[in-house]
């Protein structure tokens, strides 16, 4: 899930999005180690925070919506979200953007059983992914 992340060397700050239990926290935790400068995961249950700051002592858990989580803008390397987005709707997707150090997202739209609407919604994030991609090339040159 991290292989690209975890050949670097720099210290990452990571956070995931409507992370529940805290398996993509787990997984971060053992692909990326000491890399990690921070971990934060957001989610709009208090007792899933609850148990993964039982789970995961250190990690920052932050009870918020994942449309609106009222965190710093660009502070994170890597913003994550496994299922989130199916659940919280497109707007979700503008939160992770705007979280996202550099506005510059890799995005990774996969189809989930979960939801039925999945293709619609990998082709917005897609769409979404792109267009920001084009504004922040164009504002750099």
């Amino acid at each position: 899930m991290f292989g690209n992340v975890a050949k670097g060397r720099k210290p990452l700050r990571l956070i995931d999005i409507a992370g529940g239990s805290g398996s993509v926290v787990e997984r971060a935790t053992n692909s990326l180690g000491e890399r990690l400068e921070e971990l934060a995961c957001v989610d709009l249950s208090p007792s899933a925070m609850k148990l993964l700051e039982q789970r995961f002592p250190g990690v920052h858990a932050v009870v918020a919506d994942a449309r609106d989580t009222g965190l710093e803008s660009g502070r994170y390397d890597v913003v994550t979200s496994q299922f989130g987005m199916e659940y919280a709707g497109l707007d979700s997707i503008d939160e992770m953007m705007r979280l996202a150090r550099g506005r510059r997202p890799a995005c990774n739209a996969r189809p989930s059983p979960r939801w039925r609407h999945t293709s619609a919604m990998q082709r917005e994030l897609l769409r979404r992914c792109e267009s920001l991609r084009r504004r922040t090339s164009l504002t750099r040159r």
